[in-house]
């Protein structure tokens, strides 16, 4: 318990750190210091409605490189992870050539929300803050795969519902990733920001926990 608590707190200070130094770190710093004084904060942000926080998961850090090409690979007689299909767009994106590799990561929270309505993949974003603070990595999402290997209940949905992420692709283009449990095996694909599809009511979407979710959540 006090190993997942010291895990979470450092990968939030290191979102905190991460904004305050980044463009818009004085804009973040002001709001920052009104919610630390528990005065209004973010006026223009509307948290969007279509969006609702159904629970957290903390994956845990990493010592090696996740090297994408060497994991997502189609087996569905693993009995460690089954994967059945790998999308057109996923392979293209991530394991073209020598596909993304991944820098070892530590501990990290995540959350996860389920979409109450049909979303376009932009309102999405947006509504977790933006692409910067709703990122995950291939490594994080992999982990979780592998906790429900053969499609046994976990915090991916496995009827079938997607599970989103968003990953920047191996020209570190944001990418939404999505992963979902279907006839034996896991299928993963993945789309652009731009993709005028959408997704519908059920389905869930995967963010790191940062400064931005604890304003939505005060």
């Amino acid at each position: 318990m006090l190993r997942e608590a010291l895990l979470k707190y450092r990968g939030l200070r290191q979102q905190v750190e991460n904004v305050l130094l980044g463009d818009d770190g004085d804009e973040w710093e002001a709001e920052l210091k009104n919610f630390l004084a528990k005065r209004p904060c973010w006026g223009k942000i509307n948290p969007v409605k279509q969006l609702k926080l159904v629970s957290s998961v903390v994956v845990f850090a990493t010592v090696g490189k996740f090297i994408a090409r060497d994991n997502f690979v189609v087996d569905t007689k693993s009995d460690a992870l089954k994967i059945s299909v790998l999308g057109d767009n996923l392979i293209d994106w991530f394991l073209n050539g020598d596909g993304k590799v991944e820098e070892p990561i530590e501990g990290q929270v995540l959350l996860c929300y389920k979409l109450q309505q049909f979303s376009m993949s932009k309102s999405i974003i947006a509504g977790l803050g933006g692409k910067e603070e709703v990122e995950t990595t291939l490594s994080e999402m992999f982990s979780l795969m592998k906790k429900q290997g053969n499609g046994e209940t976990g915090v991916l949905l496995n009827n079938g519902h997607a599970n989103i992420f968003c990953i920047k692709d191996q020209n570190d283009k944001f990418r939404l990733v999505f992963v979902y449990w279907n006839k034996g095996g896991w299928h993963v694909d993945a789309i652009s920001l731009e993709n005028p599809d959408g997704f519908h009511y059920g389905r869930q979407v995967f963010s790191s926990f940062s400064l931005f979710d604890l304003i939505l959540l005060q």
